[in-house]
């Protein structure tokens, strides 16, 4: 015979658990703490992303001994781009004059269209029928060409340099504010050297431009 009160004891007993008060673990809460390995997981700095590769198939640098003013290197830049049909325009001036070797050669009242018009860079000094190595007319973009065809890297640089077996000039450099396209050091023989001077005005607008080139 069960001692009095066993019974409603057990009862009351089993009524706690099925309402939840007897489970042996939290089932919510505080979150358990992270494990070593996550801890050191989320205390790694993100990854950096990986740089993109530059899909532009030729490389202007600045000559580190006698680099140009910062507008003037942009200038020089953004003109090879053009030079080569990797963008439409410059900064510019409405008109732009042409020269080669120090004598005029024409000019370029500046439009879209004459900017879209390669033809508009040709031309050579009155009386003349060849420029260097070059038969009339001369195409000033053309030794910017031939150096990204032949993966020549091109250098910008403030100086005007003598230009290997190239004919004497008959003029001098244009005015203003100055920057020269050479091919690298390595280029610079009398089958592919040139000079190509970018004179710009004091906002960094190109207004002239003069070539010189070697002669074989």
């Amino acid at each position: 015979m069960r001692p009095p009160g066993v019974v409603p004891l057990l009862g009351a007993a089993l009524l706690t658990c099925l309402l939840g008060s007897c489970a042996t673990e939290p089932t919510s809460g505080t979150p358990a703490a992270p494990s070593e390995g996550t801890t050191a997981r989320a205390s790694t700095p993100p990854t950096e992303p990986t740089a993109t590769p530059s899909t532009r198939g030729f490389q202007v640098v600045s000559d580190a001994e006698s680099p140009a003013d910062e507008d003037l290197q942009r200038l020089a830049e953004r003109f090879v781009e053009y030079a080569v049909g990797e963008t439409d325009s410059f900064p510019h001036t409405w008109t732009i004059s042409l020269s080669i070797g120090g004598r005029a050669s024409g000019s370029i009242e500046v439009t879209d269209a004459a900017l879209a018009d390669r033809s508009t860079w040709e031309g050579c000094p009155d009386g003349s029928t060849t420029s260097g190595a070059s038969s009339c007319p001369v195409d000033i973009l053309g030794p910017i060409e031939a150096a990204v065809v032949n993966e020549t890297t091109i250098v910008h640089t403030a100086e005007y340099g003598a230009v290997s077996c190239a004919p004497t000039r008959r003029g001098p450099l244009p005015d203003g504010r100055l920057v020269v396209l050479r091919p690298s050091p390595e280029w610079r023989t009398c089958a592919t050297d040139f000079a190509l001077v970018l004179a710009a005005d004091e906002q960094g607008r190109l207004r002239s431009v003069d070539l010189t080139l070697s002669s074989p």
